[in-house]
């Protein structure tokens, strides 16, 4: 769980920006210590580059709507112009789509009354209860432990409101990240030599990969063909009763569904490349590997789940993989090793790659972490 600071730099650093930013590492240290049960909170905030450029406009918006938290550093910095008092105005800007996205109980307001009270400030932010200090007049050690405390006091007040986790957004994500992680455990088998006994370190690697090393990696790599053969038209059909429930009964933010749609089209679109129809010579055949058993299944809901089986001694064998092929030739060749043809190597890299892609921006739109459901999907070691 991340708390977005919005910071400003017309003001003397060490007593605005490092001395808040100090205030706040502290309270989550404090709060993550005596909330172990709880996830961590994390500090983001803004990104450097060139003012006014769109892509990292987006970036810190996107930040925002993933905080639980919006603090920022309201102080006036123009004191001397008998004019209008203002703070810095990309803070402001930052400050009003943080009340649009988050709502004012998810936002602290920190003014340093060195450069002005809170009654110098707009009429619309003057009237809100603003957290105040000053190192000139007052202990520095009393005021940063003020701060730390108010921004403690308004994350127990939010986890005692139940407004640190939205239990239905985080319902349906589950069953989202559930067909991620699916698909990234499928790929790892596809593009790595070998599997972590950890997945998550495997879907970590595979979100991190460039497109140039994924195109390496499966270059004249002997694949087995079952992992190859696999298509996810269940999958496709599970995501697309995702997104139906999703827009019936969540408010879910259309960006994040946008997302989904996507990953959506991306099934679909792995479905038909890798059906056999388009590309009959998408894979050639190597060598039969011996060691493995498929085992066909006689579930009439799924008619094409079939099971990879790999052999130990004493006639013994545990379940290795399993998955829906459709095609009987390639249940024949499931347990052969196999190469993606060169000819079509460019696209179909890049077709993983596009996944990694739809994955990456998901996790950006959505805290930047997957929620696992070990309990009914993956063992994880």
């Amino acid at each position: 769980m991340n708390i977005f600071f919005s910071w400003q730099s017309d003001l003397n650093l060490k007593n605005n920006k490092n001395f808040i930013e100090d205030c706040i590492k502290t309270a989550i240290k404090e709060f993550n210590a005596e909330n172990k049960h709880l996830v961590e909170f994390n500090l983001d905030k803004d990104t450097t580059g060139e003012p006014g450029n769109p892509e990292i406009i987006n970036i810190i918006l996107n930040k925002i709507d993933n905080s639980k938290l919006f603090i920022c550093d309201l102080s006036i910095i123009n004191q001397d112009y008998h004019g209008r008092k203002t703070p810095n105005p990309n803070v402001i800007f930052e400050l009003g789509y943080a009340i649009k996205s988050l709502g004012w109980e998810r936002i602290i307001c920190i003014v340093n009354q060195e450069f002005g009270l809170s009654e110098d400030m707009p009429f619309d932010i003057k009237h809100r209860r603003n957290l105040v200090y000053n190192l000139i007049t007052k202990d520095k050690k009393n005021e940063k432990r003020k701060i730390v405390d108010a921004i403690k006091s308004n994350i127990n007040i939010l986890k005692e409101r139940g407004l640190l986790h939205n239990e239905l957004d985080d319902y349906f994500k589950r069953d989202i990240d559930t067909e991620f992680i699916t698909i990234c455990n499928h790929l790892r088998k596809i593009i790595f030599e070998k599997k972590d006994k950890n997945l998550l370190i495997d879907v970590n690697n595979l979100l991190n990969l460039p497109k140039d090393e994924l195109k390496a990696k499966i270059n004249n790599k002997a694949i087995l063909g079952f992992y190859l053969f696999k298509h996810f038209e269940v999958n496709a059909k599970t995501v697309k009763k995702i997104i139906d429930n999703i827009i019936s009964v969540s408010n879910f933010k259309k960006e994040k569904i946008v997302t989904l749609v996507k990953f959506k089209d991306w099934l679909d679109w792995y479905n038909k490349f890798n059906g056999g129809r388009t590309y009959e010579d998408l894979y050639v055949k190597l060598g039969k590997v011996e060691n493995y058993k498929i085992v066909t299944s006689n579930n009439k809901e799924l008619p094409n789940r079939i099971i990879l089986g790999k052999l130990l001694p004493e006639n013994k064998m545990i379940v290795d993989d399993f998955g829906d092929i459709g095609i009987k030739p390639r249940i024949d060749n499931a347990v052969y090793y196999h190469k993606v043809n060169t000819k079509y190597l460019e696209n179909y890299s890049h077709l993983l790659y596009n996944f990694i892609e739809i994955a990456n921006e998901w996790l950006d739109k959505t805290g930047g972490e997957f929620i696992l459901d070990t309990h009914n999907h993956f063992e994880i070691k």
